[in-house]
């Protein structure tokens, strides 16, 4: 039970770990030049503090790009009904308004965020968050939840340099979940797979499939191991 237990351990972290690399090779390699082409939008208006929310999101492969806009504009409430509230992902915190927005300090605020992985977003990161008071900014905070990468080539989308890549580093949980047991599951089906393929090929060989020792019985005189009848044959 113990050695099935740590068996069930190593392969999870493996998965995850194997997780991690796949979201950062989509960090590096991402191309955000498209997005305005796929993105969708969302509009919920909250009444009673005459607030209005926007929100868009876009869903490319391995890549979840989404930006929150939070104003008091007393003029265009009522305008939208909710609409879509599902496209925004749960993990971004976008439907929620900023501390500084909510307590009065700022008349508009706007967060940017990007979550990479897959089959789902597993490691996301805030590209930018502004908050402006009566035109005046109150907050202009760049990439957060990341790791910089100054060794690679900057960003370049449309002519504009976006500055370096950068490597997500919060977790989505569910999806880093997802994603690890769904490696673990693959990469330790392929290992038992490979490692049984080979033994089979020492047995055949006339090796013991442990040690790779020549084998002149059933009992390997190297390493003890028993081999059948029925593998030699096989």
């Amino acid at each position: 039970m113990a050695r099935l237990v740590s068996g069930v351990t190593v392969w999870l972290v493996v998965g995850a770990t194997m997780s991690v690399v796949v979201a950062w090779s989509l960090a590096i390699t991402a191309r955000h030049a498209n997005l305005d082409a796929d993105r969708e939008t969302a509009r919920t208006v909250v009444t009673a503090a005459e607030v209005v929310y926007i929100g868009r999101v876009s869903k490319t492969v391995g890549m979840t790009w989404a930006s929150g806009s939070w104003e008091r504009k007393p003029a265009l409430v009522g305008r939208y009904r909710d609409l879509n509230q599902d496209l925004i992902p749960p993990w971004s915190g976008l439907a929620e308004p900023t501390e500084v927005f909510a307590n009065g300090l700022a008349d508009g605020s706007s967060r940017e965020v990007v979550a990479y992985g897959w089959p789902v977003p597993a490691l996301w990161m805030q590209i930018s968050r502004i908050e402006l008071k009566e035109s005046a900014v109150v907050t202009n905070e760049g990439a957060s939840g990341s790791v910089a990468l100054p060794w690679f080539p900057d960003k370049q989308v449309g002519g504009n340099n976006l500055g370096p890549r950068t490597l997500p580093i919060r977790p989505v949980w569910r999806g880093l979940v997802v994603d690890s047991c769904l490696y673990a599951i693959v990469l330790s089906v392929l290992a038992v797979g490979a490692q049984r393929a080979i033994r089979r090929h020492r047995v055949r060989r006339g090796l013991c499939p442990r040690c790779r020792y020549r084998l002149t019985s059933n009992m390997c005189t190297e390493c003890g191991y028993e081999t059948s009848c029925a593998q030699r044959m096989a």
